[in-house]
């Protein structure tokens, strides 16, 4: 038997160990797994089982898979130590463990023990499994939810429950459609295809026929249709009706209602700009619809918007838009049975406030972008004609201002008054600004006045009433002289978590930008300065390019909170090159990689920084050095380590205790080490010579973990 064959055998072993552990205990308590002693002598009818470290060794890998989350038990009177543990909690994180259980259930092994790298590849995108779990998540109670699911065929112990209705659902969508079984894959389609039958709506076709448009919409990403109650590929190849047909069924191909084209207002900008930078980090929550007012505009300003974008199939609403029904005046939610605004709501909302005033009862868009490069071009086209000087009519023509203050000008002394009231309806822009470059200086100036590289600016109430604010910032982002990093309006809750998102109250939106400064002068750091008008000639524009500070390009994937301290941090590193970080909330796996910890040559290793964090690990977090010549080169890694984390999280702080403090370089996180390892293991791989000083250490404090 080759070594991969053992190693698949073993894992083989342990998956359905755990998974007889799991079916014995009671929901709601800890599995706990067990480590089975080795019969002495061999017998044929007795299982092989592994060794006691082998056994540890298969725990931790299927941790490296993320199928598992283990701790050991520290009781000595069961007889595990922290030594030596024989016993260890169990945590089975789905559906990673089950994707892994029914690859080795169906004969399909990880040909090598470095299975984290293989990915298992799924018949339908993991996305568009999500959002029809969380439709299907609605129909029906969780104890009707898992009758459906048995129904269809799904195997009892892939239904995790209780728990979040669409969770349980996508757990088993999403390990049906990464298993190779064509058993798994017919069911897979049952399920899709079955939530969207007459029967799942109480028999009402018609609702029925709009989620299954909603579903194909989704599907046709993936090359799947749902038709005669069945998921089918798409052909590729139809005769012309059948293309006729199907042309027919695309959900969006519905007028969604009321809407209007696009006139590149504020409001409209500010939605798109906020929804294209908060949408990843808003995956679940949505937006309030009173965090995408602009200007105290009504709800039937901002539903406009967002129902041309679902339209023009920019947007999707998801699972989590409310509010779903208003039972007392049995109206349905804010998303009709369409899958588009409803507009009814709307209008009785719009008369009645007072209405949104509670958490449950505000609109809230839990969006999901289908096309970000449409909608980023959106936006990019109403800054081009804003920079060209072009402005929206009333009646949704773009013109050139000159061209329309041209025929503005030439009607002041018309006698019909008819005649010139209608020509000024149909072409006065809503409002008049000044001439693009104008405006550019004008809040560059005003940038320059502060010495910040990250500032927040009013995009309401400006001194100057013809500057267009928040179209300024965004043709300079489009310049590349600054970036745009955050669009705020009221807050919808306060520090303590209370809802204080009122209707009522007044709009207040700031933009936070990170300016691209040229620094010539440490005293008098500009972004750039503007020495001659209407030319607009520029002083140093020709340095800029080459002295811009850039933007690290490693950073956490959550935006953390504000308040948010180096206390609240807990690092605990998988191995040499992973490592496992928690922040209040927030759960992450990364690499020295991913966060730009690599060290020089061709084929980089972990960098120095990297190892000096390792080395603190395995010292509670804490390296006192009495040498001062040592003390300078530990310095040196301190300040980059430093640095580095700062960036990666976007914090201000230093992640280290003063020096002065003990005279020690002390972390304010908490630092976990290996599971198993040696501090002679820490010694960075590459051929570089040893600057730092680090490799010294390592051969004094060395020492088995």
């Amino acid at each position: 038997m080759t070594p991969e064959e053992k190693f698949n055998q073993n894992i083989w072993w342990i998956i359905q160990e755990i998974r007889k552990d799991e079916l014995l205990t009671a929901k709601g308590d800890t599995i706990e797994f067990t480590i089975k002693e080795q019969s002495k002598g061999k017998n044929k009818f007795v299982e092989e089982i592994p060794s006691e470290e082998i056994q540890r060794k298969l725990l931790y890998k299927l941790k490296e898979w993320k199928a598992i989350d283990v701790n050991p038990i520290d009781d000595i009177l069961r007889g595990s130590s922290p030594f030596e543990p024989t016993i260890y909690q169990v945590f089975i994180r789905q559906p990673k463990f089950n994707e892994v259980y029914r690859k080795y259930e169906g004969g399909e092994y990880y040909g090598n023990s470095n299975a984290s790298t293989q990915k298992s590849s799924s018949t339908i995108k993991t996305k568009t499994l999500e959002l029809i779990s969380k439709e299907i998540g609605n129909f029906g109670t969780g104890t009707e939810l898992i009758d459906f699911l048995t129904e269809c065929g799904v195997d009892g112990r892939l239904i995790e429950y209780p728990q979040t209705k669409w969770r349980m659902i996508y757990s088993v969508i999403t390990t049906l459609a990464t298993s190779p079984k064509l058993q798994d894959q017919e069911i897979l389609s049952e399920i899709i295809a079955g939530a969207v039958h007459p029967l799942m709506h109480n028999g009402d076709e018609t609702v029925a026929k709009q989620f299954e448009d909603k579903f194909n919409n989704l599907l046709k990403y993936d090359n799947l249709v749902i038709k005669n109650g069945t998921l089918k590929k798409i052909k590729q190849e139809e005769d012309e009706d059948t293309d006729e047909e199907n042309d027919e069924e695309d959900v969006f191909s519905y007028d969604g209602g009321v809407s209007t084209g696009y006139e590149n207002t504020d409001l409209e900008l500010f939605i798109l700009k906020k929804i294209l930078l908060e949408h990843k980090r808003r995956d679940d929550s949505g937006f309030f619809a009173k965090e995408l007012s602009f200007d105290n505009n009504s709800l039937e300003d901002i539903c406009r918007i967002i129902n041309r974008l679902m339209e023009d199939k920019i947007l999707y609403l998801s699972a989590n838009t409310h509010p779903e029904r208003f039972e007392k005046e049995g109206i349905e939610g804010i998303e009709g049975k369409n899958g588009f605004i409803n507009w009814k709501l709307v209008e009785k909302l719009n008369k009645n406030p007072e209405m949104m005033n509670s958490e449950n009862s505000s609109v809230l868009f839990d969006t999901y972008i289908l096309d970000e490069i449409k909608l980023k071009g959106r936006i990019d086209i109403a800054i081009e004609e804003f920079m060209n000087d072009k402005v929206c009519t009333p009646l949704g023509i773009t013109m050139d201002i000159e061209e329309v203050d041209k025929i503005l000008t030439s009607i002041e002394n018309e006698t019909n008054k008819n005649k010139k009231s209608v020509i000024e309806e149909a072409l006065k822009p809503k409002s008049i600004t000044y001439p693009y470059y104008k405006q550019r200086a004008i809040i560059i100036d005003e940038i320059s006045k502060d010495d910040k590289e990250e500032m927040l600016l009013p995009l309401n109430g400006f001194f100057d009433e013809k500057v267009d604010v928040l179209k300024t910032l965004l043709a300079l982002e489009k310049e590349n002289l600054l970036r745009v990093k955050d669009l705020r309006s009221k807050p919808m809750y306060d520090e303590k978590g209370n809802f204080i998102g009122k209707w009522s109250l007044r709009d207040n939106p700031v933009a936070r930008i990170y300016t691209l400064k040229k620094r010539e002068n440490k005293q008098e750091p500009m972004l750039l300065k503007i020495v001659e008008m209407p030319e607009l000639k520029i002083q140093g524009l020709e340095n800029l390019s080459s002295n811009n500070n850039k933007e690290s390009k490693y950073k956490f994937p959550h935006k953390l909170p504000a308040g948010t301290e180096w206390k609240n941090f807990t690092f605990q590193f998988e191995d040499d090159e992973n490592i496992y970080i928690q922040v209040k909330q927030y759960k992450h796996y990364a690499s020295y990689k991913e966060m730009g910890f690599i060290g020089k040559g061709k084929n980089p290793k972990p960098s120095e920084a990297w190892t000096f964090l390792k080395v603190l690990a395995t010292q509670n977090g804490e390296l006192s050095i009495q040498d001062a010549k040592a003390k300078q080169k530990y310095k040196k890694q301190k300040e980059i380590l430093s640095k580095a984390l700062k960036a990666y999280f976007n914090l201000e702080s230093d992640p280290f205790f003063p020096y002065d403090e003990s005279k020690s370089y002390r972390m304010r996180m908490t630092l976990i080490p290996p599971q198993t390892n040696s501090l002679n293991n820490l010694k960075p791989e590459n051929d570089e010579t040893d600057e730092s000083g680090l490799d010294d250490y390592y051969k004094e404090q060395a020492r088995e973990v």
